[in-house]
């Protein structure tokens, strides 16, 4: 229901009117908008305030007031108006909640902005490190490979016990180091074994731990912009150095651990500011002169290449069933999907789907943690690569337990 002056009435008296209704229209700016629109004005709000407190010392309020009662054609027709105004009342302040909720997320998702362009715009500035001394690659043997990396949630540290007191899992940055240096060993033995001249390394996200939940921050030995240069760091030097045996394609997909969120932020509040971004832009500047190393991005925040002619698709994996999974991500981007890999549970499986299609979980860096240990999901550190073969699909899978 609208405001409109009644026949006879004075702008003055229409002004007092609408103006003693306020607390059932919301705010002065909102009374000054009804009484701007009707009157053709454009005061504001503390014009019209300044008036009503006027009228309301001399009098003329009440006056205007007594009024509107006195001409009132029944009561029945006052209650009437004024549950009227009540609901209007009603869905100016919902509005005006959700203008100031909406409001509230333009500056947070201003600052995550900034943040990450302040960030990358650093990186921009620092130097390339130095290029390896390449070893000759290898005949390329028939097939492609994916070395899989998922869940490293570098900055955590902590220690699991068990029933008897044993350690099941130790973590800390120094244990991340080193399983990443056992990992790298390994993986130059499988270049040697299977002749490969072109790796495709796969990080499937959580690559930090992240502030989720209040209850993180006791397992985190530096603050989240700390781990996020230390963990970049060593990256950049741990992939320089697997380029000195193997051309290196990298893809990354997104965690929601590298979420820039704050604690009352629901998981995808602001998606697209991830700090993910960050650590993509810091290795492709630190790894800009390697001739062997290439990072290969996709807008989706996905990982989608062919492999050896079949379609795979990287996600972190935060879905219960991932056969259905595969199915909606099919449809939501229009293309066909033969294998799709991801992170997120920490622990490895892999589920056939169809001829030369599948699903495949691969375990995590880091191992099991209290929030794994409550849901009763341990699983050992691991990383996994895998072979595929024209015609074939996946061929052959190596589990590469890193205690």
């Amino acid at each position: 229901m609208g405001y409109e002056r009644k026949v006879g009435e004075s702008e003055r008296d229409f002004i007092y009117r609408v103006c003693h209704d306020k607390d059932l229209i919301g705010t002065w700016n909102e009374v000054a908008d009804i009484l701007n629109s009707v009157l053709g004005l454009e005061h504001d709000e503390s014009c019209y305030r300044r008036m009503y407190k006027r009228g309301s010392e001399q009098g003329d309020v009440e006056r205007v007031v007594r009024q509107v009662v006195k001409t009132s054609p029944s009561q029945e027709t006052t209650s009437s108006h004024n549950s009227e105004l009540r609901e209007i009342a009603k869905e100016r302040r919902k509005l005006r909640d959700e203008k100031n909720e909406y409001q509230r997320w333009l500056r947070s998702e201003a600052r995550d902005e900034a943040i990450v362009e302040q960030i990358v715009e650093a990186i921009q500035s620092i130097a390339p490190v130095k290029i390896p001394d390449y070893q000759p690659l290898r005949e390329s043997s028939c097939g492609e490979y994916i070395l899989m990396i998922g869940d490293e949630h570098y900055g955590a540290e902590f220690t699991i016990k068990g029933l008897r007191g044993e350690i099941i899992n130790e973590y800390s940055p120094e244990i991340f180091e080193k399983r990443m240096w056992d990992l790298l060993d390994r993986v130059t033995e499988l270049v040697a074994e299977q002749d490969i001249d072109t790796l495709k390394v796969f990080f499937l996200g959580d690559e930090l731990d992240g502030v989720l939940r209040p209850g993180q921050l006791m397992k985190l030995r530096y603050g989240v912009v700390d781990a996020t240069v230390k963990y970049m760091e060593f990256m950049a030097a741990w992939l320089n150095e697997l380029t000195r045996i193997v051309n290196v394609q990298l893809y990354m997909t997104d965690g929601n651990h590298t979420e820039l969120r704050f604690f009352n932020q629901k998981n995808g509040a602001f998606e697209n500011e991830n700090m993910g971004k960050v650590i993509r832009s810091y290795w492709k500047a630190r790894l800009a002169d390697n001739d062997r190393f290439d990072l290969v991005e996709n807008e989706s925040g996905l990982i989608y290449t062919n492999v050896a002619g079949y379609n795979v698709l990287g996600v972190h994996g935060e879905m219960k069933n991932l056969e259905e999974g595969i199915k909606d991500l099919q449809n939501t981007y229009r293309q066909d999907v033969d294998y799709m890999v991801c992170g997120h549970l920490h622990h490895g499986s892999y589920e056939t789907t169809g001829l030369f299609r599948g699903v495949m979980r691969v375990p995590s860096i880091m191992g099991t943690d209290s929030f794994a240990m409550k849901l009763r999901r341990s699983s050992q550190p691991a990383a996994t690569m895998v072979k595929f073969e024209e015609g074939r699909g996946k061929t052959v899978e190596w589990s590469i337990p890193l205690s």
